[in-house]
């Protein structure tokens, strides 16, 4: 569905978004993940059509968006990070403005309002001002007036920021749904775990793609090993084997520590002298996460 080539945006001298190359599956959840002004908004915003490139080819269900800007925003549903609820009007009246928005025929318009009501499982909440439900349901609601015209193409910028974890584990539930039934999916989002639930990921870096996989793909794809460190002084041991062991990174997660180890470092033969010069209590091998990727190949680029 979605073929974007060589994709530019200059803001003065600041490449937002530079050179980005990425082919999107129909039915797929596409993850985009990096830290601020990686140019995650800036790209979500050129695949909505809010936004025009500088330069490059973008190609959305084989029309260029340039050509057929009409045709383009009837299959795009965009919910940017600040999405635009009016707070003074029902959960209900906010749909309902949406739909009118989008031309949503009147004789349909009831029958699609109670099919996304019910399928969210917001029909009880629907005389509710908008400026009233909690963080997770407005979410939802932004989620619902996104959607009321049935977009092919779903984008959706960072929506689960600032949400408890309940009602994120909702959310994607609800994506998961949308995927099923055909909805293509373009979702930043700044929680890590939350991109595993993806098919595929890019990782940003000032504009530019870091690296692009399926998440099992991208957590194979670093050369080294990860392991976890238990210690009861966690942070002298930190100290030691940083001091000791500069080869290693070292990162501090929770009551663990948390080291990378090059694949060409022998770390059976090292951890014997991290044994006599390190406090650690215990020490075992650790699956990396997506987390840890994109740490990676951070400091590496």
């Amino acid at each position: 569905m979605i073929s974007l080539k060589e994709i530019k945006k200059y803001y003065g001298n600041v490449k937002a978004v530079d050179g980005i190359s990425i082919d999107v599956p129909d039915g797929s959840i596409f993850g985009v993940v990096g830290p601020d002004g990686a140019g995650k908004t800036t790209l979500l915003r050129i695949i909505a059509a809010t936004l025009k490139k500088d330069s490059g080819k973008y190609d959305l269900s084989g029309k260029d968006t340039v050509d057929n800007p009409e045709i383009v925003h009837k299959i795009i549903g965009y919910m940017p990070q600040r999405f635009a609820l009016y707070n003074d009007l029902s959960l209900l009246e906010n749909i309902t403005f949406y739909a009118e928005i989008f031309g949503i025929a009147e004789e349909k318009l009831n029958e699609k309002i109670d099919e996304i009501l019910s399928s969210f499982s917001i029909d009880q909440f629907k005389e509710r001002l908008a400026g009233r439900l909690s963080g997770g349901m407005k979410q939802k609601l932004a989620l619902a007036c996104t959607l009321i015209h049935s977009p092919k193409l779903l984008v959706l910028d960072e929506p689960t920021n600032g949400v408890d974890p309940v009602s994120r584990r909702e959310f994607w539930n609800i994506l998961y749904d949308l995927r099923e039934k055909g909805t293509t999916i373009v979702v930043s989002t700044s929680y890590l775990e939350e991109a595993e639930r993806c098919n595929e990921v890019i990782m940003l870096h000032d504009g530019k793609i870091l690296k692009h996989d399926d998440p099992g793909a991208l957590k194979k794809s670093v050369p080294g090993r990860f392991y976890e460190v238990e210690s009861t002084q966690l942070r002298r041991c930190e100290r030691d084997i940083k001091k000791s062991f500069p080869e290693f990174e070292v990162i501090l997660a929770g009551e663990k520590l948390k080291i990378f180890v090059p694949q060409d470092i022998d770390f059976e033969k090292r951890k014997k002298d991290m044994d006599g010069k390190c406090m650690i209590d215990n020490i075992r091998s650790s699956e990396p996460t997506l987390e840890d990727v994109f740490r990676y190949y951070s400091n590496t680029n």
